[in-house]
């Protein structure tokens, strides 16, 4: 977080996707079909993607000419708002290799 009470905080997670139906090419979306997994720690507190407010239809992660754009994740009761591109929110992506293990997203 850059901005707001939360500045100088950071959370992590993980997402994991089936990209075998993309292009790359244009806006694209993949979701719960596409075997996307989630998960995301705030405040101590791992989320899946099964947490999503509207889930199975969300999280889906959306691709603009092959590159990801957003990740629209949501696990407030509140109205769903787009954070990926919210001023005081840096988002920072790194790809793990293929081989590479990822830690389970269990409940802490």
């Amino acid at each position: 977080m850059t901005q707001g009470p939360l500045a100088g905080q950071s959370y992590g997670g993980t997402f994991s996707y089936d990209d075998a139906t993309l292009e790359g090419a244009g806006v694209e979306t993949l979701g719960i079909e596409q075997d996307l997994s989630v998960c995301m720690n705030y405040f101590g507190r791992n989320y899946t993607e099964v947490d999503d407010t509207s889930y199975p239809d969300f999280p889906t992660l959306i691709f603009e000419d092959g590159a990801i754009t957003q990740l629209d994740f949501w696990v407030q009761p509140n109205q769903r708002i787009n954070w990926w591109d919210l001023p005081g929110w840096e988002v920072n992506l790194s790809e793990r290799p293929a081989d590479a293990d990822v830690p389970a997203c269990q409940e802490q």
